[in-house]
């Protein structure tokens, strides 16, 4: 850019010259005053494209920051999903054994009852005997 600065520079200043040689002080002073607003615009312009591109560099950079974090936040969420997803695992196997269990806790009962009740009776027959 300051290569193009100086290249309109240089422009002006030759125009300058030649405006000289030919319509006078007044002239000159018009392209110079011309000339010296056309830099300063250009560098407000300059200026202002930079605050732009500082901005939009800062905006990428926080929407980066973002989508990282909701990556990090989803791959919590799925850590979390696959350790729920165990425990219930897990649970459901401990429910499988207890309920096995508990018929074959079930079976005996029923088994002493029924011997008990065998018991009962034998006692029965016994005790008329006697």
């Amino acid at each position: 850019m300051d290569t193009q600065i100086q290249e309109l520079k240089n422009l002006m200043d030759e125009l300058a010259i030649i405006i000289s040689a030919r319509h006078g002080e007044e002239l000159l002073q018009k392209a110079m005053k011309k000339r010296e607003e056309a830099i300063d615009h250009y560098l407000r312009v300059e200026k202002d494209a930079s605050q732009l591109v500082r901005e939009l560099l800062q905006m990428e950079e926080s929407v980066a920051q973002k989508v990282l974090d909701l990556e990090e936040e989803k791959q919590n969420g799925f850590l979390e999903l696959r350790k729920i997803e165990e425990e219930l695992k897990q649970s459901q196997q401990q429910n499988l054994e207890q309920v096995t269990e508990l018929k074959l806790l079930q079976r005996e009962l029923e088994e002493l009852e029924k011997i008990e009740e065998d018991t009962a009776k034998m006692e029965e027959g016994a005790d008329r005997k006697s």
